[in-house]
C-alpha cells in the first residue's frame, strides 16, 4: 500500500515539475499565458494531477497506519519545493502585491490613496495586472504590512521578491496543515489521515498557494487556527487570530457573527460572558487601530476596497448570479435593459438573497447541536454560490480548508468536484458555465438516483 502511495506521490511530482513547460517551453511573457496549445497541455496535465490524486485518496482510504502521515507531509514538501521554482502560471497577483507595497517603500506614498497606475517606469509595471492599476490597495492593512516589509527586504529584486511571497505560502501552508492535524485529532481521529491527504496533496490548493502565491492561504490560515483555539476553548486568542483573517482579506469578517454566537452558547455564565466579550472588545479595538493607524487618512483608505466590490463580469460570475444573469437577460428587450444595467441588477439582487441566507444560517446557530466548522464552512461556501459576480479559481481556497475537516457524507467528493472545477476553469475560461454545468450534472444525478446530494452544501436544517 505504501509503495503505491509513494509512486503516487512521484507521479503527482512529475505533473507539477511539467507545468515548467507552460512559461518556458511556450515561451509565454503573459500571467496567465493565453494561447491553444498552453491550453490544452494544463488540461491534460491537471487531468494526471486529478486522476492521480484521486486513486491515491482511494487508498488512503483504506491505510490504517498513522505513519502514512510522514509521507504525505514529504510529498507535500516536495510538490511545494517544486512549485515555488516554477514562475507563477495562472494569476500575476503577487506581481501586483509587490507593485503596490513599493507605492509606500520607493515613492513614499499610501497605497490606500494612491494606485499603481501613474508609475510607469517602475521595474514591476508591466508585471503587474495591467487592469488593476487603476485601483488602490484594497487588502487589509496586515497584508499591506506584509508587503511592505517584503519590499523593504527585496528591494528592486524580481527574484527575492517573488520567494519572500513564496517561502511565506510554504510556511503558511504547513502551518495549515499542522492545525488539521491537530483540529482532526480533537473532533474525528479516525478521519484524520484523509483529511490531511486532501488538504496537502490537493492539486488546486498548492497550485494556487504555493505557484500563484495568492494571499487567501494566510486568510485562512488564521480562520483555521482559530477554529483550533477555539475548540481549545482560548476564546479571546482565537478571536484575535480571526480578527487577523480580516485584516489580510475582508470577506472573514462574515465569520465573526458565528464566532460569537457559538462562544455565547459555549459559556454558560453570564459573568464569563461579559468578562470575555469585553475583553475581546477591548483588544480586537487596539489590534484594528494599531493596524491602520500608520495608513489612516480617512475613510477614503476603503476606496479600493469599495472600487473591487463593484466589480462584475458574466464570465466570472457563480452559479446563482449566473441563474440570475440568464433570467433577467431573457427579459432585456421587455424590460429594455442594457446589459450593465442587467449586471448592475444581478449585483445588487445576489447581495440581497445572500443576505437573507446569511441571516437565516446564523438564526440556526441557535440549534445546541449545531456543527460549528460545518457552520463557517456554510457561511463561506454560501458567499460563493449566491453572491460573487467576480469569481475566481483561487477563490475556493477560501473553503476547501474547512471542508476536509468535516467528516460527513459527500465531502471528500465535494473536494474533488472543486478541485476540478477550479482546475478547468483555466481551460475553459469562463468560471460560471463550469459550475452551472456541474450543478445540473448533480442535479440530474440527485433526480435519477433519489439521493440528496446538496443539503449537507446548503445547510437550511
Amino acid at each position: 500500500m505504501r509503495t503505491k502511495i509513494i509512486i503516487l506521490g512521484l507521479v503527482i511530482s512529475i505533473f507539477f515539475a511539467l507545468l515548467a513547460y507552460i512559461p518556458f517551453g511556450f515561451h509565454s511573457l503573459s500571467t496567465p499565458p493565453i494561447n491553444h496549445n498552453i491550453l490544452i497541455y494544463f488540461f491534460l496535465v491537471s487531468l494526471g494531477l486529478l486522476i492521480s490524486y484521486f486513486t491515491a485518496y482511494q487508498l488512503i482510504k483504506k491505510e490504517k497506519d498513522q505513519k502514512i502521515f510522514r509521507i504525505i507531509v514529504l510529498f507535500a514538501l516536495i510538490f511545494s519545493v517544486i512549485l515555488i521554482l516554477i514562475p507563477p502560471i495562472g494569476s500575476a497577483d503577487v506581481f501586483n502585491y509587490i507593485f503596490r507595497a513599493r507605492i509606500h517603500t520607493v515613492y513614499g506614498e499610501n497605497p490606500y490613496l494612491v494606485a499603481t497606475g501613474g508609475f510607469k517606469s517602475d521595474l514591476f509595471y508591466n508585471f503587474s495586472p495591467q487592469e488593476w492599476n487603476y485601483l488602490p490597495m484594497q487588502y487589509g492593512p496586515l497584508w499591506t504590512s506584509i508587503s511592505i516589509g517584503f519590499s523593504y527586504l527585496a528591494q528592486d529584486s524580481l527574484f527575492w521578491n517573488q520567494l519572500l511571497y513564496k517561502l511565506l505560502a510554504l510556511l503558511i501552508n504547513f502551518g495549515i496543515i499542522f492545525f488539521i492535524w491537530r483540529i482532526l485529532g480533537i473532533i474525528s481521529p479516525d478521519y484524520r489521515i484523509r483529511g490531511i491527504f486532501l488538504y496537502a496533496w490537493n492539486p488546486l490548493i498548492l497550485f494556487e498557494g504555493i505557484n500563484n502565491v495568492h494571499n487567501e492561504l494566510l486568510m485562512i490560515f488564521f480562520v483555521v487556527a482559530a477554529i483550533y483555539f477555539f475548540l481549545k476553548k482560548k476564546y479571546l486568542f482565537c478571536l484575535l487570530l480571526l480578527l487577523f483573517s480580516v485584516l489580510i482579506k475582508y470577506i472573514t469578517i462574515l465569520l465573526f457573527p458565528v464566532f460569537l454566537l457559538f462562544l455565547w452558547k459555549e459559556i454558560n455564565i453570564p459573568s464569563e460572558r461579559v468578562k470575555i466579550f469585553v475583553k475581546a472588545a477591548v483588544v480586537l479595538l487596539i489590534v484594528a487601530v494599531l493596524s491602520y493607524f500608520p495608513f489612516w487618512e480617512g475613510t477614503n483608505i476603503f476606496q479600493g476596497l469599495l472600487g473591487q466590490s463593484k466589480i462584475a463580469s458574466f464570465m466570472n460570475l457563480s452559479l446563482f448570479p449566473s441563474f440570475l444573469f440568464e433570467f433577467i437577460l431573457s427579459l432585456k428587450n421587455i424590460l429594455m435593459l442594457t446589459l450593465d444595467q442587467i449586471m448592475k441588477i444581478v449585483s445588487i439582487g445576489v447581495m440581497i438573497v445572500f443576505a437573507l441566507i446569511y441571516f437565516w444560517q446564523l438564526r440556526l446557530i441557535k440549534q445546541k447541536q449545531d456543527d460549528f466548522i460545518h457552520r463557517n464552512f456554510l457561511i463561506l461556501f454560501g458567499y460563493i454560490i449566491y453572491a460573487a459576480c467576480f469569481l475566481q479559481p483561487w477563490y475556493f481556497l477560501w473553503f476547501l480548508p474547512l471542508a476536509v475537516l468535516i467528516n460527513k457524507k459527500y465531502f471528500p467528493e465535494f473536494v474533488f468536484l472543486f478541485t476540478l472545477a477550479g482546475l478547468l476553469s483555466y481551460t475553459f475560461m469562463v468560471m460560471s458555465i463550469v459550475l452551472v454545468v456541474f450543478f445540473l450534472a448533480l442535479l440530474f444525478t440527485s433526480f435519477f438516483t433519489k439521493k440528496s446530494y446538496f443539503s449537507p452544501f446548503l445547510g437550511f436544517h
